[in-house]
């Protein structure tokens, strides 16, 4: 399976947004959370990670096929990815440590195989998309299989872990 987050915030207004694909990198699900005044862009990242996984643990207890396998996980944060692999302490936020602990604490509950990965934010334009229109609609956004509208950015996982395995070289 495959995950994709981004969280961003704009004068202060959170949203963030995911991307769920199945194993064979068909898209499930994207989404974007509009998470309302007085949120940063790192909180809003680690809300972000943490409802994505939130939203493939409940399309599992739904039984959609094709989502049973290791999850890769990848966000353009680097504070949340190091986090989120333990190389950096706890947080001392707790509106940036909660979703952290609870991304994890979800990921042992489900006896997850998670790989999180890093990825730079030119290449993770469809999490950001969704981001931007959460934000833009202050609402949630969601497009479920095959309701992805035209103008979105497409998920090219190829190119995705293509920067992955350059970056784990260099």
């Amino acid at each position: 399976m495959h995950v994709a987050f981004d969280g961003g915030s704009k004068a202060g207004v959170g949203s963030a947004g995911y991307i769920i694909a199945d194993v064979y990198g068909g898209e499930v699900v994207r989404k974007g959370l509009y998470l309302g005044p007085g949120v940063t862009n790192n909180e809003a990242e680690s809300t972000g990670v943490y409802q994505a996984l939130q939203g493939l643990a409940e399309l599992q207890d739904a039984g959609r096929a094709g989502l049973k396998a290791n999850v890769r996980v990848l966000g353009d944060s680097q504070l949340v990815v190091r986090h989120l692999l333990r190389l950096y302490k706890r947080s001392a936020k707790p509106t940036l440590y909660l979703p952290i602990e609870g991304t994890k604490s979800l990921v042992r509950k489900r006896g997850w195989k998670v790989a999180f990965r890093y990825v730079p934010r030119v290449i993770n334009g469809p999490a950001d998309d969704m981001c931007r229109r959460a934000l833009a609609a202050q609402q949630d956004v969601l497009f479920e299989e095959g309701q992805v509208p035209e103008d979105a950015p497409p998920l090219e996982l190829d190119a995705l872990y293509e920067q992955v395995a350059s970056q784990a070289k260099g």
